[in-house]
């Protein structure tokens, strides 16, 4: 990894306390960390990087949420999933799944009260 000059970012305390704990709980510094962070933030796609970094209009978000996690949980090869972000992605994509099946049963139930 090529090195560059040092650059001092300010943050807010409670930003400060996340990246602590996040490099704490890795192992690395917070320097590592943050480097780790801005390197994948750089790789994902632009709708990713509007997304995490807030761009995203908030009654957008949940749905662009779930169709990025949907397009993360596609495998890359012929259906088989083989990397750990996949994985990770199935995963995440199997509880946006479930989390809209119990809120559609939970409208349900609320449609069928307000009927009956």
């Amino acid at each position: 990894m090529e090195r560059s000059k040092a650059a001092q970012l300010y943050v807010d305390a409670c930003s400060k306390e996340v990246l602590r704990g996040l490099a704490q709980r890795a192992g690395m510094t917070q320097a590592v960390a943050f480097q780790r962070i801005m390197s994948w933030l750089g790789s994902q796609t632009e709708g990713v990087q509007q997304l995490v970094l807030g761009q995203i209009p908030a009654n957008l978000a949940p749905g662009v949420t779930r169709a990025a996690l949907r397009r993360m949980a596609a495998p890359s090869g012929a259906g088989e999933v083989t990397s750990a972000t996949e994985r990770a992605a199935v995963k995440a994509g199997a509880l946006v799944e479930a989390v809209d099946a119990a809120r559609a049963e939970r409208s349900a139930r609320r449609r069928g009260r307000a009927a009956g």
